[in-house]
């Protein structure tokens, strides 16, 4: 797994949105015309190493890609699930709605829960603020566990289910959103 960006910082991360658009077969040549062969290849690797077929939302992990402050310190923050994900079978893996029926069957017969913890900043050289593209690692800055996050047993199929995802779906998520003491570092979170 993962836990960094493919991108080092804001300016990268909108060059390979750029270079994205066009033919796949071309992407790498663009790239290397804008970051360079070096860049290229670390971008692509990470791109191979990180692109797969999400089984299932409740057996993802997910992470902040840039830090935020924590009180007086950068973190950056995680969230891995509780329990494994056994397989819910509810959907073809391929279909467009199978995260969400997947999502419905295991919510049908219980909570679903996921650890948030926390990695504090240790130094710019292990724990860089400004490169996202660096994972900190957990040997250095070690995850401290701050909370639970239940989704509790429901059926998001009904009615009432169906008007909450409207409703969430038409929010504005935004880290800038948090206070002050807990607000987002790093270029990628500035852009």
């Amino acid at each position: 797994m993962l836990f960094r960006s493919l991108a080092r910082n804001a300016q990268q991360f909108y060059v390979f949105i750029l270079a994205s658009f066009g033919q796949r077969e071309t992407l790498l040549a663009r790239l290397v015309g804008q970051v360079g062969a070096q860049e290229t290849h670390r971008i692509a690797a990470h791109l191979k190493a990180s692109l797969r077929l999400c089984p299932s939302l409740a057996g993802e992990c997910f992470w902040s890609g840039s830090p935020h402050l924590w009180g007086d310190r950068p973190a950056r923050f995680e969230l891995h699930p509780m329990a494994a994900a056994e397989k819910a079978g509810s959907a073809p893996p391929l279909a467009s709605d199978a995260l969400r029926l997947d999502l419905a069957s295991r919510l049908a017969s219980g909570d679903i829960r996921y650890r948030l913890a926390i990695q504090r900043h240790v130094d710019d050289r292990c724990t860089p603020i400004e490169d996202a593209s660096v994972d900190w690692p957990h040997d250095v800055s070690p995850p401290v566990g701050i909370a639970t996050l239940t989704i509790p047993a429901q059926d998001i199929l009904t009615p009432e289910g169906e008007a909450q995802r409207r409703l969430v779906e038409g929010l504005a998520f935004n880290p800038w959103n948090a206070p002050a003491p807990f607000r987002p570092l790093g270029s990628l979170n500035r852009m």
